[in-house]
């Protein structure tokens, strides 16, 4: 991949065959590894003109083409880390709620959350914004339905975008090919080699 965040660099190209040299590397050396590309976001450009159409500041937000990214996998990618597009949904959705529900700007539990948001236009790591509810984000308590909705925004903005890069990536339909193994069988699998 390029790097972490939300500017990669305009036009970025990946280096496919630094993939195919170490695949080649690894099946020469009889070893099995899963490749991964790290900092390869695509930044979507509407999710970032919709925060900036809700009062955000993102400016200079590059990311990597996904035709650049597809023609990756055949070159031995296995995994595409994409974290700051789903990043960019959550705070949108967050964003988006304080618009349509401006009640919720002054709610006991989550006014805080917009009160950050307010602050820190320039920001788009929801992790930026959410410390007003901790307990929720390390504990999964949710205490009343205004922090239910701010899960809720984080939830949809996950399967916003890795739904539609599993698309694009070719995995749909995938999952049950993958072997469902316990945490103890696992274990045990590491404990032989």
């Amino acid at each position: 991949g390029t790097m972490h965040g939300a500017s990669k660099g305009k036009d970025v190209k990946l280096r496919k065959e630094i993939a195919t040299a170490i695949r080649e590397c690894l099946s020469h050396e009889g070893i099995f590894g899963a490749l991964v590309s790290h900092g390869s976001s695509t930044v979507p450009k509407y999710i970032v003109d919709e925060i900036n159409a809700l009062g955000g500041e993102l400016t200079n937000t590059y990311g990597i083409a996904i035709e650049e990214l597809q023609a990756a996998i055949p070159c031995g990618i296995n995994k595409i880390n994409v974290d700051t597009d789903i990043r960019l949904a959550v705070t949108r959705n967050m964003k988006e709620l304080f618009v349509k529900y401006p009640e919720l700007r002054t709610s006991a539990s989550i006014g805080e959350i917009y009160e950050l948001m307010e602050a820190k236009k320039s920001q788009f790591d929801p992790r930026v914004f959410l410390p007003p509810i901790m307990d929720t984000v390390m504990k999964g308590t949710i205490p009343d339905e205004d922090v239910a909705a701010i899960v809720n925004c984080v939830e949809r903005g996950v399967k916003e975008v890795v739904g539609t890069l599993i698309v694009q990536f070719g995995s749909f339909g995938k999952a049950p090919l993958v072997e469902q193994v316990t945490l103890e069988e696992m274990i045990e699998r590491y404990k032989k080699k």
